[in-house]
């Protein structure tokens, strides 16, 4: 059963400053680190193809991945300090970049501790080819605060990408990891998409954050969605060995994430599909909060779209059954937020019942007009989320392209 809970909804519009650009943030790289990890020094493009980038984190262990030319010899390095006593490297994959091969080099770092900041340096051939960098491990305790971005539809190139992404930099510094509703590489997600308009874009994000993403229709279109699979560092806790990074699950402090397939894992019938894994992962769940993404919605104010339908007959009831308290989706090109949802209905104010339901695909494509009679807000804008979990309180801020606060959602769960 749900746990009642107070909801506050407001709208604010707090001008906060601007940073846009359209054009490629020059190949300058010096992101806040604390001075023990010492001087950053960045790759150049002699030594690392790709720059280093952040997956899968928990409290005690993280997964850093890093392009080389073929066969070059390539370790990660990390601790405490600057000198980054220890060594690990654990796998080597050949990636595509367009008609070009690389090696994608990728070490999980166990043993870690909660909530603490590391130091970390890539080699390549024993010479060091970049240093001074940092990454913070989950905490390990519910009484933590989660604080996260999160986009959709955005890795395209479209004049908005840009800007937003720029806009995103400044929340940087008050972030422990960003998220996507899908989409990620257009047009077809393919391999090239891949790396021009996502890793090539996001480098300073990826470099010291880590991330977690969710497929969408775009990222299919390319062998199954092969390059995302490929190129990310995902939970592997799905299911079937084939389905894994399709979708996962993750506690971070006091909020449960999760991660669904709306393209493909929906259909799937079977004893062990995506489906029979939600609901086993939701039963066993004990964190205050949870959290789900995917990225088809379930009701939208598209003129042209309605809600898709296997994820409202099959994902929704067990949302509403464990009490899930917000759903980020993507798909569609604007910023929509709904009031709270009993399935896809309107929950009047005074009943505990319901999740939030936010519509966040606005990260750079052109943004499509909409409108729907359960809005609680809806702005055809470039934008992303950014949402602060602690263990009473959960605070959404809609983020525009002009870096305003252009929508605030609250909830209380420790209120009387």
């Amino acid at each position: 059963m749900r746990s009642a809970r107070l909801v506050w909804l407001c709208v604010l519009a707090l001008p906060l400053g601007s940073c846009a650009t359209d054009e490629p943030a020059p190949d300058v790289w010096a992101p806040p680190v604390p001075a023990s990890c010492g001087t950053v020094v960045r790759p150049s493009l002699g030594t690392l193809l790709r720059w280093p980038y952040l997956g899968d984190v928990g409290p005690d262990s993280i997964t850093i991945a890093w392009g080389t030319a073929p066969g070059a010899e390539s370790a990660a390095r990390f601790g405490l300090d600057a000198a980054v006593a220890s060594s690990a490297h654990t796998g080597v994959q050949s990636v595509s970049i367009g008609d070009e091969v690389i090696d994608l080099h990728h070490a999980r770092l166990t043993g870690l501790s909660p909530n603490t900041e590391y130091c970390y340096a890539i080699e390549l051939g024993g010479v060091t080819a970049a240093a001074g960098l940092s990454f913070r491990t989950a905490p390990g305790r519910d009484d933590a605060t989660v604080r996260f971005t999160a986009l959709g539809d955005f890795g395209s190139g479209a004049p908005g990408q840009l800007p937003i992404r720029d806009v995103m930099t400044e929340w940087m510094p008050q972030t422990d990891l960003w998220m996507t509703t899908g989409d990620n590489a257009y047009g077809d997600g393919d391999w090239d998409e891949w790396q021009r308009n996502v890793f090539d874009v996001y480098r300073d994000h990826f470099v010291g954050k880590p991330h977690y993403m969710v497929p969408g229709n775009h990222d299919y279109k390319t062998e199954r969605a092969a390059p995302m699979l490929a190129n990310l560092f995902l939970p592997e806790n799905a299911t079937r060995p084939e389905d894994r990074e399709r979708y996962w699950s993750f506690d971070w402090g006091p909020v449960h994430f999760i991660g669904l397939d709306s393209e493909e894992s929906i259909n799937v019938t079977g004893d062990d599909d995506m489906v029979d894994w939600l609901a086993a992962d939701l039963a066993a769940n004990d964190k205050p909060w949870t959290i789900m993404l995917w990225h088809h919605p379930v009701v939208t104010g598209h003129p042209s779209r309605t809600g898709n339908i296997l994820v409202i007959g099959r994902v929704l009831p067990l949302v509403q059954e464990h009490g899930v308290d917000l759903v980020l989706v993507g798909h569609d090109h604007f910023y929509e937020r709904f009031e709270r949802l009993w399935f896809t209905d309107f929950v009047p104010a005074e009943d505990p019942s319901g999740f939030a339901f936010v519509i966040t695909g606005g990260g750079g494509q052109p943004a499509y007009d909409a409108s729907h009679e359960l809005d609680a807000f809806q702005a055809s804008i470039n934008h992303f989320v950014h949402v602060e979990v602690s263990p009473c309180d959960l605070t959404l801020q809609a983020v525009s392209i002009d870096n305003e606060v252009i929508d605030t959602y609250r909830a209380n769960k420790c209120a009387e």
